[in-house]
Formats: structure tokens, sequence, C-alpha cells
């Protein structure tokens, strides 16, 4: 088992040299693209809002290697406080929908009205966008939905979508540490394969669950 996780950790590493690079390479190539002074205010724009694309791509990375650095080393904390999650939902899904329409896709959202809540707002918005992420990255036609109920204190979340699915031998895998690189779909879409397990690791710490 030290020698499986040695390897997946060496995998890991050898990995993220190219994950990292991809968006670096895309903000050094776009900026010395906008520095011409034959450019367009059309093209300008263009290369900006690529150039910014790549760097919350490349913010993205760092979080999740921060965050799967913290909850091996148990340095998370939870900050739970009375939230709206409601409203949660509701930003959450302003900010996910473009993408998903940008693929033809639905994303829809059922949740009740909802008391206040306790919880780390901050921390379940990461699992949700994460989840809701996967499902469009993998998703090509069809709909995202997103239903959540409510009772005896317990919050439940339920996203599916229309994609092809996950076959059964690989339903508990995936919310392994690095385990996206060696899925041929996941690592053509990219991604460090440790949204699942960090997502996880936060709902275990939030005396929560998530399961497939």
């Amino acid at each position: 088992a030290a020698l499986a996780a040695a390897q997946a950790k060496s995998t890991f590493l050898a990995t993220m040299s190219h994950e990292l690079r991809t968006p670096l390479n895309a903000v050094i190539g776009f900026s010395e693209l906008v520095s011409e002074e034959s450019l367009s205010p059309r093209e300008c724009r263009e290369y900006i809002s690529s150039i910014n694309y790549a760097g919350k791509s490349l913010l993205g990375l760092i979080n999740n290697i921060l965050d799967y650095s913290k909850l091996e080393s148990e340095q998370m904390k939870i900050v739970a406080a009375p939230t709206d999650f409601n409203e949660l939902l509701n930003k959450l899904k302003a900010v996910l929908r473009q993408p998903a329409e940008a693929k033809g896709l639905e994303l829809n959202v059922l949740c009740p009205p909802l008391p206040r809540l306790l919880l780390d707002a901050y921390r379940v918005k990461q699992i949700l966008t994460n989840l809701i992420s996967n499902a469009i990255k993998f998703t090509e036609k069809g709909r995202i939905l997103v239903q959540v109920s409510y009772e005896s204190g317990t919050l439940k979340t339920a996203v599916s979508d229309t994609g092809r699915g996950v076959d059964k031998d690989f339903q508990q895998k995936i919310f392994e540490p690095f385990y996206q690189r060696e899925n041929s779909d996941a690592t053509h879409a990219g991604g460090t394969g440790l949204g699942l397990m960090i997502s996880r690791k936060l709902a275990e710490q939030m005396h929560g669950r998530i399961q497939l």
C-alpha cells in the first residue's frame, strides 16, 4: 500500500508539470501578444480574456494542491456560520450557467425554501462547484440537475447528469487521490485528479458524506 501511494504521488508530480505549464504558457504567450502595437482593441480584449481564464485555471490547480496538503496533514479547519443556502445555490448557478450553456447543456436547480443553516459556506460551495463542474465537463448533451432536500436536520444535495456515467467497477476509485490520471477521458479533460478526493474529505470533516 505504501509503495502504491508513493507511485501515485510520483505520477502526480510528473503530470503536474504539464498541468501547471499549460496555463502558464498561455499567460506568457498572450501577454506577449498584447504588448504588440498593431493589435486592434477587439484582439486585445480576446487575449486579456484568455490570460484571465488561464490565470484562474492556474489558481484552481494551486488551491487543489494546497487543500490536499492541508487535508493530508489534518490542518484543514472548518468554520461554520449561519448561511442562506438558497442564496449560495443561486450564486453558484449564476457562475456555472455559462460553461453549461457553452456546451448546449441545461443547468437546473431544484431547492425548496430553507432556514438558515449552520455550515462552512466556502467549503460547501467548493464541494458543489466540483461536483457540478465535473457533471458539465463529462456531459456532451442533455442537462445537469441539482436537487436539494432538507429533513430532520439533514441537508441532502444530489447532482445528476445525462453523461456517460461511471462504470460500476470504478465508482469507488474515483474518490481516490490522483485516480483521474489513470482514466483516459479524465486525462483528456485535464485536471489534477484531486477534486473528488478533496470533496469527500471536506464532507467527512463536516460530518457528512459523498456517495455515487
